[in-house]
């Protein structure tokens, strides 16, 4: 066998090698032009018109890529020998699913002579993404309400004030709590007290915005902070909470005989206030709703 015909059987061996891989590779010389691509990547671009999956050898991949400045700079580093790797992660979802791939640019080289093109390849990281996110929510939320915990609530406090301090723009934070939870506990039991701090958090969601943050930041103590909001807003929604639990009282469907109250403090803040005077200030407004005699809010 002469060195041609162990060229051909090597180029051969190597497309068979790269067409059996699940990733999608694409070679571009130092021009841009797609020299290869494997039969992965031609099937995702036959079914996709999404920007990454271009078909064809003979096409112009970075001039492709040019509405994506971010990649479109990773990839002329690949080729100025800049950078040694470059790596993008981008979601691909469809109607039906969510996918997530990474993009890893390495420099081609040929026999040592250094860099003559790029290495493209996609990789579905779908699986890492989706553990990923499970694994941050099960950190940031409380796992009997579904709302966020007290260590999110407490960073979040910390961006929302850093945020007033830029800004100046209003920020209020009310302290739920329930009145004589204890009671419930000792007479029901848990399981019944679970389903009703599960209620209350529902009704809760149901009074706030979206953008509002909702915590439950003790055992039977709740959180909502309210970007964008001032005194006489805070007040409506803490006034509109009340009468959303108070009426669930007097539901016939309640399947639980259980009258629920609970005592609402708030606070309306300036950008001149710390995270421990908010604070402060939202447990003192909490407190005087409870020596007023209860089930009833009290703004500062």
């Amino acid at each position: 066998m002469d060195n041609k015909e162990t060229m051909i059987d090597q180029s051969e061996i190597s497309k068979s090698i790269l067409n059996s891989l699940g990733d999608q590779i694409c070679v571009i010389d130092r021009a841009g032009m797609i020299l290869f691509v494997n039969d992965e990547w031609i099937r995702e671009s036959t079914s996709s018109s999404r920007l990454f999956d271009i078909q064809g050898v003979g096409v112009n991949y970075m001039q492709a890529v040019e509405t994506n400045a971010y990649v479109h700079e990773g990839l002329l580093s690949i080729l100025s020998g800049k950078e040694k790797y470059f790596t993008y992660e981008y979601s691909c979802h469809t109607a039906t699913e969510k996918r997530w791939n990474v993009m890893q640019a390495t420099p081609l080289v040929v026999n040592g002579s250094g860099s003559e093109g790029v290495v493209i390849r996609h990789v579905d990281v779908t699986k890492q993404k989706l553990l990923e996110m499970q694994l941050k929510h099960q950190a940031e939320t409380d796992s009997l309400t579904g709302l966020y915990n007290r260590r999110y609530f407490e960073t979040r406090l910390e961006q929302e004030i850093a945020m007033l301090q830029r800004s100046g723009a209003s920020l209020s934070l009310l302290a739920i709590d329930v009145d004589n939870f204890k009671a419930v506990n000792d007479l029901f039991g848990h399981q019944i007290g679970d389903i009703v701090l599960k209620q209350l958090a529902m009704l809760i969601g149901e009074s706030t915005r979206k953008t509002d943050i909702l915590a439950r930041v003790g055992g039977d103590e709740f959180a909502v902070l309210l970007p964008g909001t001032n005194k006489a807003g805070l007040n409506k929604v803490a006034s509109k909470i009340l009468s959303v639990v108070q009426q669930q009282n007097n539901n016939e469907g309640n399947p639980y005989p259980i009258t629920l109250n609970i005592s609402i403090g708030g606070s309306h803040f300036s950008s001149r206030d710390s995270m421990e005077a908010i604070l402060k200030k939202t447990d003192q407004a909490l407190y005087g709703a409870k020596d007023r005699g209860k089930n009833q809010v009290n703004i500062i």
